[in-house]
């Protein structure tokens, strides 16, 4: 199974930020919720669409090869003083 966050810009381009690849029935270390982190900070002050995306492995539907995102969170760790301009 594949994991990406994709960004896509105002102007349309699009960088992948995140991947990640996990074989739950190979693995079993792999076989719970899974943490990630994604740096957004070259992206700060601009407008973008953020898409999660979560791909199965080659048998579509079979046992094992579904996946989804939990709830992502967004944290915006910027300085308060850098925030507002100081």
């Amino acid at each position: 199974m594949r994991y990406s966050v994709v960004v896509t810009t105002e102007d349309g381009g699009s960088a992948s930020v995140y991947s990640r690849y996990v074989d739950p029935r190979n693995a079993r270390y792999e076989r719970r919720w899974l943490g990630g982190i994604v740096d957004l900070g070259a992206y700060g002050g601009q407008t973008v669409e953020i898409t999660f995306e979560a791909l199965p492995g080659a048998r579509d539907g079979a046992p094992g090869t579904w996946c989804g995102w939990g709830t992502p969170v967004l944290v915006d760790d910027t300085p308060a003083d850098v925030a507002d301009g100081r």
